[in-house]
């Protein structure tokens, strides 16, 4: 009943949600640019009959003759033995980073199933399976409420599964809509995407079976997470009655005098301790170059994020269950000194699971809480990847800003042919000075 109650106080909290986003916002146009346009390397390609032609000596001597053709085919022959060379490994995907993704992964697993109260769980589960069971009973009640405590297990752990996943396929971007560009002719408005920040040709990272493999594991943790978060709900005095569960208090009033301030006050206390934590691990993982290989780099793979839950899952499971184990540490911990306030611990947890996945969306989102400020831009978050020592932040810009570390989403501008030629000619004048 603890879970139904907390998924249900979850839908209905995302429709206050979609009340405090959305901020105004301009589309900013971006240009293409020839790869390699300013080189001044010729590209040669020799069709196959002069390679013979030079490698037979008779012909080589015959040809010596003109130097120029001489260094053509040498110049080609270099670059087909480079492109010909194997392809180093990325260093996130060697031996060492990947396994101690995995080892990561299964170590939370270990932890879930070791330190979770076994019989609490069972209790749990068998609830919330007699509770769907009767509403509606059916003729195949009998069969189903005497059923394996292991099958009601497995089917709590699916729930919790799918009705999260359901959220964020679903719920999240609905909650969230992106910002609406101006109407056209026909008053029609469209979605605005977070413009690529770069100019050159943009190629999205192709899944790999380590990709799918970090995927999974992030993914199996998830429910335990979850679970492990009702459980803190309850030390904390969160009970089994509907429809409130004991999260908010029934009188309507004291939702505006009492409710609203505490929601105001520890949702602020709890997401600044957290982004604060989260700031200075996440700003380690790119300074320390042994972190950024081992733990961050794989994140990193794609460079304009636009595959929201994909992407947001797509981490190295030891980075992926900090952050995640991280928003429980901040509750337990204030829980146990006095500061623990049920309706902000769901409104923080909510907050953090949405805008993790949306700040991966290639959508432009804004969250601004009726206010001139916006304290969430998705663009900020996709500035990081592209610029990547930059907003550590994980939602707001707040640590950023603070430590000198906040950089504003700018498109790259590209120079015009005139602009490239001055800079050209300034740039021999130098040289011959």
């Amino acid at each position: 009943m603890l879970l139904i109650g907390a998924v249900l106080v979850l839908l209905t909290q995302s429709v206050v949600m979609g009340w405090i986003s959305g901020a105004p916002g301009t589309v900013r146009a971006t240009a293409r640019r020839h790869a390699g346009a300013a080189t001044g390397r010729p590209n040669f390609h020799l069709p196959l009959d002069r390679h013979k032609r030079f490698a037979d000596p008779r012909m080589m001597s015959r040809s010596s003759k003109d130097p120029a053709m001489v260094a053509e085919i040498a110049h080609d022959f270099a670059r087909q033995a480079v492109l010909r060379r194997p392809a180093k490994r990325e260093s996130h995907l060697q031996a060492g980073p990947v396994a101690l993704a995995w080892a990561s992964g299964l170590f939370t697993l270990g932890c879930q199933a070791i330190f979770t109260d076994k019989e609490l769980l069972a209790a749990d589960a068998n609830f919330v399976w007699t509770f769907l069971c009767e509403h509606p009973r059916t003729d195949l009640y009998e069969v189903l409420i005497n059923i394996d405590p292991a099958a009601q297990l497995a089917f709590f752990f699916g729930f919790i599964y799918v009705s999260m996943y359901m959220f964020s396929l679903a719920a999240m971007p609905a909650t969230f809509p992106a910002l609406q560009s101006e109407p056209d002719a026909d008053g029609k408005r469209t979605a605005l995407q977070v413009p690529r920040r770069s100019s050159r040709d943009y190629k999205q990272h192709s899944l790999n079976t380590i990709d799918l493999s970090y995927m999974g594991l992030n993914s199996l943790c998830m429910p335990g997470l979850v679970y492990h978060f009702v459980c803190i709900l309850r030390s904390w005095g969160m009970t089994s009655d509907p429809p409130l569960f004991n999260i908010y208090p029934s009188e309507p009033m004291a939702l505006l005098t009492e409710t609203v301030p505490q929601l105001i006050g520890y949702v602020s206390l709890y997401m600044l301790t957290y982004e604060f934590i989260y700031y200075w691990w996440h700003r380690a993982m790119h300074e320390v170059p042994i972190m950024y290989k081992f733990i961050h780099k794989h994140h990193h793979q794609q460079t304009y994020p636009d595959r929201a839950l994909v992407d947001t899952l797509n981490t190295g499971c030891l980075e992926s269950q900090f952050g995640l184990y991280l928003q429980l540490a901040v509750l337990w911990g204030y829980g146990q000194v006095g500061f623990g306030c049920l309706p902000a611990a769901v409104w923080f947890f909510s907050f953090c699971g949405w805008l993790s996945v949306l700040e991966h969306d290639k959508f432009e989102r804004s969250v601004t809480f009726g206010t001139p400020l916006e304290f969430f831009r998705a663009d900020d978050h996709h500035m990081h990847h592209s610029f990547v020592k930059c907003n550590y932040c994980p939602y707001s810009t707040v640590w950023d800003r603070v430590f000198g570390t906040f950089k504003p989403f700018a498109v790259k501008a590209t120079p015009t042919p005139k602009a490239a030629a001055a800079a050209a000619v300034g740039g021999e004048a130098s040289a011959a000075a």
